[in-house]
């Protein structure tokens, strides 16, 4: 079977995969029962592609839904209604910023399955040059995208597959061309449009020019879903949060990459409005340009070296009751999908279970994506094995390694009918039969009965509806309600506060969590009733719905209210502190709220207080208070982008394959000798466990992550590509000395270069006259050469041990 592409407007390309009449069984073929520790012998198909070896536990399937020539390098995904699928894809090349703004490369498709039976065989261009798409969101008629420096509003006005409009939300993001940038996008339970931001530094301005946020931490950002309102919802030191999924009553939750250096740890996290999160070694600096409410918050769990990405949330109960909840991550380096259980610990969660849900046996399997479909089953997007900037296991770009797109069913689930509503006369519906599709078991109908329930509040007839929904209240289930307070918090949203009280007041904990978070910035005419309620719901029995109370509280414009009421609500806020004590995110939460109020004279009482919590929260917010009306804007220590090497020539790839083979057999412990030994010096710059110094990167798990044949390149060529994080910098003062080192702090007065496991240097800030990006590592080049054949097979045989 082959594909035909033909271009028809000069701009849209359509491929179709022809299907014969006896396709449906072709692809019943490939639909395999795997059970744990087999290969998945998924036959090849389309010209010479050839489907990664999986597995799965027992009792799911694995499908091919997309494959070349229809897709290469896909990154991430998302559906709309119809059940399209959008892809961010790549062109397959690593390119620094300045090659992805001058050629444009990347770009947007569309998938459509046509026949219905779960394979996608139609694709369009939706849009073309593009300079690094990682993410998108479908979202009341267009598609916001997350592509580096800016995120988009993309229009498809005649549905013909291409966007028509292209409108720059947001822009000003900083980014190297690593893929540890801008993310997204993610819609909020308030109808916010949320994405992820690395740390690259970003200077944002409004519709004037002026700038209304600079710094140099990721971040965690949302605006409005015309661009406007952006803000930022959590931060830190991290390099690279990438996506995000909210629970039902609005907790968020989030995979990040480089939460921590030394070990690497790449992370889940739940993501606190004004939280500050690691990276330890750059806390000094961000302290500089972000608020504190004490210590660093932390994560849920963390996963180690293993390069996460992907993330969801099963939301239908395809794979039984149990499983709605569970969340889906993709893991680049180990070639995998892990599935996480969680269950609650005081207002945040912990993880119950973690096990190994669907693994590959190839090193160039890399996941990047994996998302609920509307009939249950779960699509997996590999991006194949193009990737190489930044990433330690792919020390050799392979772009003839074009990636798919899987699908993932459980078996004996019964499919639902019509899981899209494709059959529902959708613009018949009045507001009553629309309003009761929000309680439908079908995920997709309730998303698309949203979206035109929310056109419509914004409509003329919104009132109407308004008070519908108020009438029809106390009708519904839990889970309904919290979907009524989601759109009563859409900004544009005509609803009276009485919506926002029954939630406030209600039995079940889970809408009166829903009912504080819809409250963050939503304005209503009865604000101290409001207001009122949420200082009832600080006293709450639920560690969770205190946290959100105390969040909506700061945010509400404490400091727009009369005297007396400001008073009031900080007086409250501190004899909250001595109860939450043991509770870090509810403690944060009510610190962050009194620096928000920032009223000095009320907080400054709770400095007399006996309760030791209260006089610490109390000072903490207090000089966070001065911080925040009296910190000048300091200059921003720009960073270059970093050198990000030459990829290996055919040559050199040969080179590298001829000296593995001839190696004889390794021994594991004279390769340990060897590592710590001053002839290899390999433990003066690289840790494992304990021991070893920490310019390089950490071994402890390099067996999990890299194959024999990148580890030897890595000693070969050490500059053909540099692990994220060691990039190397040659640092030139204002008297012409020079120091070349990988970044190891900053403090906004100095920088600390590291330049071997013993030596590290402090240079002030203003004695720097440059920052320039090496293109050679600090790894000696001629560490094989130094060792015999046997030597390096030992090395190698220890380090591929290390998992």
């Amino acid at each position: 079977m082959t594909a035909s592409c033909h271009s028809t407007t000069g701009r849209l390309a359509t491929c179709f995969l022809p299907m014969a009449p006896h396709t449906a069984s072709v692809f019943a073929l490939l639909l395999l029962l795997v059970t744990r520790g087999e290969p998945a012998p998924l036959q090849a198909a389309e010209g010479d592609f050839t489907p990664a070896p999986l597995t799965a536990p027992v009792g799911y399937a694995i499908e091919r839904a997309a494959s070349p020539p229809l897709v290469a390098h896909p990154l991430m995904g998302a559906l709309d209604p119809q059940g399209r699928l959008y892809v961010a894809a790549t062109a397959g090349e690593n390119l620094r910023r300045p090659d992805l703004e001058e050629q444009l490369p990347n770009f947007v498709q569309r998938l459509e399955d046509v026949d219905g039976d779960g394979v996608f065989d139609k694709a369009t261009i939706f849009a073309d040059k593009m300079t690094f798409p990682q993410g998108c969101l479908w979202y009341r008629g267009s598609l916001y995208v997350a592509s580096s420096g800016a995120i988009w509003k993309l229009t498809d006005d005649d549905d013909d597959g291409v966007a028509d409009r292209r409108e720059k939300l947001v822009d000003g993001f900083n980014y190297g061309g690593n893929a540890a940038d801008v993310h997204g996008c993610f819609l909020g339970p308030e109808g916010r449009i949320y994405w992820c931001d690395g740390r690259w530094g970003h200077e944002l301005k409004d519709d004037q020019g002026q700038i209304v946020s600079q710094g140099k931490a990721a971040h965690i950002f949302s605006c409005r879903p015309d661009g406007s309102h952006v803000r930022s919802h959590a931060t830190g030191g991290m390099d690279n949060p990438v996506e995000i999924v909210f629970t039902p009553t609005g907790d968020m939750l989030g995979t990040v990459n480089l939460m921590y250096s030394q070990p690497r740890g790449d992370c889940l996290v739940h993501w606190q409005y004004g939280g500050v999160y690691p990276r330890e070694d750059f806390a000094s600096t961000l302290d500089s340009e972000l608020l504190r409410t004490g210590d660093l918050l932390t994560e849920v769990h963390n996963f180690g070296h293993v390069a996460v990405s992907g993330l969801c949330r099963l939301e239908s109960n395809s794979w039984g009751p149990g499983a709605v909840g569970d969340l889906l991550v993709t893991v680049f380096n180990t070639n995998r999908i892990v599935r996480v259980k969680l269950k609650p610990a005081g207002s945040t969660y912990q993880v119950d279970q973690l096990e190994d849900f669907l693994v590959s046996s190839s090193r160039d399997f890399h996941p990047t994506d994996v998302l609920e479909d509307a009939d249950g089953s779960v699509l997996v997007i590999d991006t194949g094995g193009w990737f190489r900037i930044g990433c330690p296991q792919s020390q050799i770009a392979k772009s003839d390694i074009h990636g798919a797109i899987y699908r993932i069913r459980k078996t004996g689930a019964v499919r639902p009918a019509d899981p899209r509503g494709l059959t529902i006369d959708w613009p018949a519906l009045d507001d009553q039969r629309l309003l009761a599709l929000l309680g439908d078991e079908r995920p997709a109908v309730v998303v698309r009965a949203r979206e035109r329930l929310a056109d419509r509040l914004v409509g003329k007839v919104g009132a109407g509806l308004a008070k519908t929904m108020l009438a029809l209240w106390d009708q519904q289930s839990p889970a309904v309600q919290q979907r009524y307070l989601q759109l009563a918090a859409l900004p544009e949203t005509p609803f009276s506060a009485a919506i926002f009280l029954a939630g406030l007041g209600h039995s079940n904990a889970g809408v009166r969590q829903m009912a504080c978070r819809c409250l963050y910035d939503k304005g209503t005419e009865d604000p101290q009733a409001i207001n009122a309620l949420l200082i009832e719901r600080l006293k709450d029995a639920s560690p969770a719905v205190r946290r959100e109370a105390a969040a909506a509280l700061g945010q509400r414009t404490i400091g727009e209210k009369s005297p007396v009421e400001r008073r009031e609500i900080v007086e409250t806020l501190l004899a909250a502190l001595p109860a939450n004590v043991d509770d870090p995110l509810v403690r944060h939460a009510l610190v962050y709220a009194l620096i928000d109020a920032g009223e000095r004279e009320a907080t400054s009482a709770g400095l007399l207080s006996p309760h030791q919590a209260v006089r610490t929260a109390a000072a903490i917010a207090l000089e966070q208070m001065r911080q925040k009306t009296s910190r000048p804007d300091k200059p921003l220590l720009k960073f270059p982008a970093p050198a990000i090497g030459a990829p290996l020539t055919e040559a050199e790839q040969n080179q590298v394959l001829q000296r593995l083979e001839g190696l004889p057999q390794g021994e594991a412990d004279r390769g340990k000798a060897l590592f710590y030994h001053e002839k290899s010096a390999c433990s003066k710059c690289h840790r494992v466990g304990s021991q070893g110094g920490q310019v390089g990167p950490d071994l402890t798990t390099i067996g999990r992550i890299r194959g024999g044949q990148d580890l030897l390149a890595s000693m070969m060529f050490p500059s053909a590509s540099f692990a994220r994080g060691f990039e190397s910098y040659t640092v030139e003062t204002v008297q012409g000395q020079r120091k070349s080192g990988i970044l190891l702090g900053e403090n906004g007065r100095e920088i600390r270069l590291g330049l071997d496991k013993d030596h590290a240097v402090a240079i002030p800030i203003d004695q720097i006259d440059q920052i320039v990006p090496s293109p050679l590592s600090i790894m000696p080049p001629d560490v094989a050469k130094q060792l015999s054949d046997q030597e390096l097979a030992d090395l190698l045989a220890w380090l591929l041990l290390q998992k």
